[in-house]
């Protein structure tokens, strides 16, 4: 169970003071200070690594030993340190869109109330992470510094939708109903260990920082602001060592095998690129 102790390291890896209550100017500095301080890594999934969400383990690997996550690790999180403040917190589960193909609800996002109001609040969505919580109204666009963002309604199911220079494209759908705990263990194994499921053969990293998005994918780093895009190829595993260290702030101890891995995503690159 979250505690005084606990929260204080928490706050400690997001390089704060101890903050208090349940106001919406709370909620929107830990949202932001969170996904600029922990970011989004699937380095567990790519080694092999069980992925546990217990909040013993979640505290070792995101606070202590300075590591990330992806989306049930980080949202567990959160809400745990959010309920510790006092906030209405309510789990839910997410149907991520895709170009190829239907996908199963296996991404977790909150709902959280405040000041009598309901929000949308998901630090683990990878480089499309929300950096504001999104007011639970459909149909208007909510601005945050790293992009827009809008949630529609068709039926019971919202769409969660992120604008681009061609229009808003979907990321997910949901509904709310309440997911307890074991239906994020299932969703989690599946994730992480599922042969087909891109987080076991891929890296991606992302993490935000002022109006900058950084994304890593294998071993490309995209950097991305208001004024475009830049791409970098990280040709050697040292190089992109040292992005996951410099640009992300990743402790990259005790993680074996990590470098006959990036060797090999590097190899496969430059083959699929010739």
């Amino acid at each position: 169970m979250m505690n005084e102790e606990i929260s204080k390291s928490y706050f400690d890896r997001l390089e704060i003071q101890k903050v208090q209550g349940n106001s919406l100017n709370t909620l929107k500095f830990l949202v932001a200070r969170h996904t600029r301080r922990i970011p989004f890594e699937n380095l567990n999934s790519l080694l092999r690594i069980p992925v546990k969400l217990d909040l013993e383990n979640l505290v070792q690997k995101l606070i202590f030993d300075r590591r990330g996550g992806y989306c049930f690790e980080q949202n567990l999180l959160f809400k745990e340190v959010l309920r510790f403040l006092g906030f209405e917190v309510k789990p839910l589960a997410a149907r991520i869109h895709s170009a190829t193909g239907a996908h199963p609800r296996t991404h977790m996002m909150l709902l959280v109330t405040t000041e009598n109001s309901q929000y949308i609040t998901d630090v683990g969505f990878g480089g499309m992470t929300p950096t504001i919580p999104l007011e639970f109204k459909p149909e208007i666009s909510q601005v945050s510094p790293h992009g827009t963002y809008r949630i529609i309604k068709e039926k019971e199911i919202f769409t969660l939708e992120f604008l681009k220079k061609e229009g808003f494209e979907p990321l997910y759908d949901f509904d709310l109903q309440k997911q307890k705990t074991i239906d994020y263990v299932m969703a989690n194994w599946f994730t992480s260990t599922f042969p087909s499921s891109h987080f076991c053969h891929r890296l991606l990293v992302a993490r935000t920082d002022e109006n900058l998005r950084y994304g890593l994918r294998n071993n490309e780093l995209n950097i991305h602001s208001e004024k475009g895009s830049e791409k970098r190829v990280l040709s050697s595993v040292s190089e992109v060592k040292f992005v996951l260290t410099e640009i992300f702030g990743l402790n990259l101890e005790s993680l074996p095998g990590l470098e006959e891995k990036l060797r090999e995503l590097i190899k496969t690159k430059s083959n699929v690129s010739d």
